[in-house]
């Protein structure tokens, strides 16, 4: 055995030194700069021992009769399904020693006739791979390049890689919890790179960061079976798979798996939760700052993207084999240079993105989620108390932003508030958000807090609360947890809330119903051409309030109107009471979904909001003279990853970071973040009857529920996913589906658009 470890630690330095030579950069992520900023680098494949030079005990591809073991010299053998990996060891920001296994393969590369078809389990390897150094990022466009107009590319088509962080691989005792880190990016950039272990190994966890395919790679689809689409989720499943079979090599606890996620991460984690074919991959979850049932959660118009962009990349085939194998072979870097093209207001909207195939995501999430057909795990949902502050910086970082969301208000605000054909009437429904919020559409003289307030609620709050609301019960009627805004700080106390006079039932979801992708023909002409004048004369002639308050009248009127010709009688007059009538007539009378299995245990939801402002935020990479108080949108990144743009110095900040580590491991480990009254306080779990969040901070405390009368307001509005999470479906809005396009009047006159522009083409 000595022997044994004596060669592979020869072959490690040889291995090493030929990287050296020219295989890239073999530095252990402890001594390299690590942060949450994309750079333009190149990528080598990750370095593998050859069979050739492996002992012939480690070239075979079955398992040996024990899994080798450590010796504290640095190197660690572990065997897993396809073959042997030996990582580096590193040190935790703490000072503790843990192993780090960069690279591991846990799928096929995605290339050739792999390409847009589902993951396919790795080949085994002869041999010893070397987990010495980070894998490539997925071929992308940079977040921050997006947002700014740049098209410099990073990463490469072969980036079915995770990364493994444990102190204690081949342990023979009972495992370790293991986290399982899912990267946000709007489903379109980022990757494991900028997620290093150090401040979560801390603990006694395994760590687990994995890599999916993403934008035009990872989510285009023809809307049928030759191209269903959610490539990237089901990468992500097929890794959690991999992470189930092998993750007690590494000296975790394959029943102890917890999976989270941040922003567009949190959402995948949800659609995973929803999803039926990860049942019994994972015991828990934690969302931040993100939801399968936020407004941008889901893409839009699939098909129309995957036929303009196989024209773009000179594929014309109108059949769907013809076009798939035409896609296959062009350039990867040509598919992913389409990407920007679909955007139209910073990265809005987001047309790309998980999609209901009928198979994967088996129907609408609002549906999954509020009839109770999804995995009964406990989970902890939580958001920054100023996400919105990520769109608010973009605009008043570049001035142009701001002024073309303003100019072309048209076609842009309802973009910005991710509204979607299925509702009815964006515009008007837009229209209602900004009087609600800033008093009109002039965004010069509103209030950038405002401004923030309003993101935070349409695009992360509200959606968190819906989310929390839905798994913490059996039953529907979000609105319906308590009769009155409570106030803060007080024991929260149940209340019966009486139902209206319409009790009728609405029509049940078929489970088997998927939403049709036809052109949106039976949207009015008439109102839509009403409501782009209303916009433009406001925009023209508003210069006080009252005015904004007149639309905001006329927009209800007419958004109710159209809801009645659009939809059933029932749902319209639904509608048009819930937007006109206080909390207090509301209906709230509901059938009960019921959840398919009871389980044994009973799950339980814990929600938080993080609102402390430490030393570090990413506000502070915006030279702006407001927000210095935001805890904005991945804020709670810096308490979980280390990084040295966001250095934590001050003790209060340190104590935070603590606190979250060790509230995150304690979930993993027992499904409750405050198992015991060691932290000093009990998180409680939230209900639909008392709603209440944690509130994070170095001196955290328990707040109840703070945002009533906002989703009382949001809820009142017809959009379609409302009408899901109420329980008042109906066939008709699922006819509805925009046509995507890039057509806009030769001018940026909000005027002339409004005279020029077809209904249809506001997307």
């Amino acid at each position: 055995s000595r022997m044994l470890r004596c060669v592979v630690m020869v072959m490690m330095v040889v291995a090493a030194n030929t990287a050296e030579d020219g295989e890239g950069d073999t530095t252990p992520s402890s001594s390299r700069s690590s942060t949450f900023v994309h750079s333009s680098l190149s990528f080598s494949p990750p370095p593998y021992l050859p069979s050739t030079a492996a002992p012939s005990s480690l070239s075979s591809t079955s398992p040996p009769s024990s899994s080798s073991s450590t010796d504290g010299s640095g190197d660690s053998l572990v065997w897993t399904q396809l073959g042997w990996v030996t990582g580096v060891q590193e040190t935790s920001t703490k000072g503790r020693n843990f192993y780090s296994y960069y690279s591991i393969p846990y799928a096929k590369p995605p290339l050739g006739k792999l390409r847009f078809k589902d993951p396919v389990e790795g080949d085994p390897w002869k041999g010893v791979r070397v987990g010495s150094r980070e894998p490539p990022p997925c071929l992308q466009i940079p977040f921050h390049n997006i947002t700014s107009g740049d098209t410099q590319l990073i990463g490469q088509e072969d980036c079915l890689y995770l990364n493994v962080f444990t102190g204690k691989p081949n342990r023979t005792e009972a495992g370790l919890p293991v986290l399982v880190f899912i990267h946000g990016g709007a489903y379109f950039a980022d990757s494991t790179t900028h997620y290093p272990p150090h401040v979560l190994l801390n603990e006694d966890i395994v760590l687990v960061t994995l890599q999916y395919r993403l934008g035009i790679l990872g989510f285009l689809s023809t809307e049928d079976e030759v191209m269903p689409g959610n490539q990237g989720l089901k990468d992500q499943a097929l890794a959690l798979r991999w992470v189930k079979t092998n993750v007690r090599q590494f000296g975790g606890d394959p029943e102890k798996i917890t999976i989270f996620g941040e922003s567009a991460g949190g959402g995948c984690v949800h659609f995973q939760i929803l999803s039926p074919k990860t049942d019994g991959l994972f015991a828990r979850a934690i969302l931040q700052s993100g939801s399968a049932i936020c407004p941008r959660s889901l893409g839009d118009a699939h098909k129309d993207v995957a036929y303009h962009t196989a024209a773009v990349v000179g594929c014309h085939q109108w059949d769907s084999y013809e076009l798939l194998q035409c896609l296959q072979e062009a350039r990867a870097e040509e598919l992913i240079l389409t990407l920007p093209k679909y955007f139209q207001w910073r990265y809005l909207p987001l047309l790309l993105g998980p999609r209901v195939d009928g198979d994967f995501l088996p129907d609408d999430p609002e549906v999954l989620a509020r009839d109770g057909r999804h995995k009964k795990v406990d989970i902890i949902s939580g958001i920054m108390s100023h996400d919105g502050g990520s769109f608010v910086n973009g605009m008043y970082d570049r001035e142009e932003v701001r002024k073309s969301l303003q100019e072309r208000f048209s076609v842009l605000g309802p973009v910005a508030m991710s509204f979607k054909c299925t509702d009815v009437n964006p515009l008007l429904l837009t229209l209602r958000i900004f009087d609600r919020y800033l008093g009109g559409m002039n965004l010069d003289q509103a209030d950038p807090d405002d401004v923030m307030k309003m993101f935070t609620d349409r695009h992360f709050a509200v959606c968190h609360d819906l989310t929390a609301i839905l798994h913490s019960r059996n039953s529907i009627d979000p609105l319906a947890h308590t009769s009155s805004h409570q106030p803060n700080h007080q024991p929260c106390h149940q209340t019966s809330h009486q139902p209206s006079h319409q009790t009728s039932h609405q029509p049940s979801y078929q489970s088997n119903h998927q939403p049709s992708h036809q052109p949106c023909h039976q949207a009015s002409h008439q109102a839509n051409h009403q409501a782009s004048h209303q916009a433009n004369h406001q925009a023209s002639h508003q210069t006080s309030h009252q005015p904004s308050h007149q639309a905001s009248h006329q927009a209800n009127h007419q958004a109710n109107h159209q809801a009645s010709h659009q939809t059933s009688h029932q749902t319209s007059h639904q509608a048009s009471h819930q937007a006109n009538h206080q909390a207090s007539h509301q209906t709230s009378h509901q059938p009960s979904h019921q959840f398919n299995h009871q389980p044994s245990h009973q799950p339980k939801t814990y929600t938080f909001e993080l609102q402390y402002r430490g030393e570090r935020s990413f506000t502070d990479r915006h030279n702006l003279t407001f927000g210095k108080h935001w805890v904005t949108h991945s804020d709670d990144l810096i308490y979980l990853f280390n990084s040295e743009e966001f250095e934590l110095t001050r003790p209060a900040d340190l104590a935070l970071r603590d606190l979250f580590t060790k509230l995150w491991t304690n979930f993993a480990d027992t499904g409750n973040p405050t198992p015991d009254s060691s932290l000093g306080f009990i998180w409680e779990p939230t209900r639909e009857a008392h709603l209440q969040h944690l509130v994070l901070s170095p001196s955290p405390f328990m707040q109840n529920d703070t945002r009533h009368q906002e989703r009382e307001f949001l809820m009142s509005l017809p959009t379609r996913q409302y009408r899901l999470l109420l329980g008042k479906d109906n066939p008709h809005l699922d006819q509805l589906v925009c046509t995507h396009t890039q057509e806009e009047p030769a001018t940026h006159s909000t005027t002339s658009a409004a005279n020029t522009l077809h209904p249809m083409k506001l997307w």
